[in-house]
């Protein structure tokens, strides 16, 4: 005889509270892979434009502009528009835990 299992209200909620954790770290691993993705594209579009690096300045500008990419490219995978991969990403992974 097999034991019969009881699912009492806070067995339910503590489960939806892990299934809910889980899928809150699905969406920010998802979001933070769009960023990076971003960034890199970023980096790429910035480095076909022809850059004067003559001066003193050039080192801290380089700096600056990697700093620059990698803000934007949080707040965009963040915003309530982001580009849609990670999106996509989260659809598509979402799908195959549950």
């Amino acid at each position: 005889m097999s034991p019969v299992k009881i699912d009492t209200a806070p067995m339910r909620l503590n489960r939806l509270k892990a299934e809910n954790s889980e899928d809150a770290k699905l969406k920010k691993a998802c979001q933070d892979f769009e960023a990076v993705f971003t960034t890199y594209m970023l980096k790429t579009m910035r480095s076909t434009v022809p850059q004067d690096n003559s001066g003193a300045f050039g080192n801290q500008r380089d700096i600056f502009n990697s700093m620059f990419d990698q803000t934007l490219s949080t707040e965009i995978s963040r915003s309530r528009k982001p580009i849609g991969i990670g999106d996509a990403l989260y659809r598509d992974l979402s799908k195959k835990i549950k």
